[in-house]
C-alpha cells in the first residue's frame, strides 16, 4: 500500500510539475506576445506620423508648383497677345510700305 500511495505521489508530483511547465510557459508566450503587439503599435504610429508629414510636404509642394503653374500660363497668354499684336503691326507697316513705294 505504501508503495502505491508513493507512487501515485510521484505521478501527481509529474503532473504539477508538467502543468507548472505549461503554466510558466503560456505566461512567457503572453508576455512576448503583448511585447511584439506593443513594438507593433509604436511603429505603425510612428509610420502613420511619418506619412502623414510626408503627405503634407508633397500637398504644399504640389500647392507651390500649381501656383507656378497657374503664373506661368497667365504670361503665356500675355505673350500670345503680344505676339498677334506684333503680327498685326507686321502686316500694317508692310502695307504701308507697299502703298508709300506705290506712290
Amino acid at each position: 500500500m505504501i508503495s502505491t500511495l508513493k507512487s501515485g505521489f510521484a505521478d501527481r508530483k509529474g503532473v504539477f510539475e508538467l502543468t507548472e511547465s505549461i503554466i510558466v510557459s503560456l505566461v512567457g508566450g503572453f508576455v512576448t506576445l503583448t511585447g511584439v503587439i506593443l513594438t507593433n503599435s509604436s511603429n505603425n504610429r510612428k509610420l502613420e506620423n511619418q506619412l502623414t508629414t510626408n503627405q503634407a510636404v508633397t500637398n504644399a509642394k504640389l500647392e507651390e508648383t500649381n501656383m507656378k503653374l497657374n503664373d506661368l500660363a497667365a504670361e503665356v497668354k500675355e505673350n500670345r497677345i503680344y505676339g498677334d499684336r506684333i503680327t498685326r503691326l507686321e502686316t500694317s507697316v508692310e502695307i504701308l510700305q507697299k502703298e508709300r513705294n506705290e506712290k
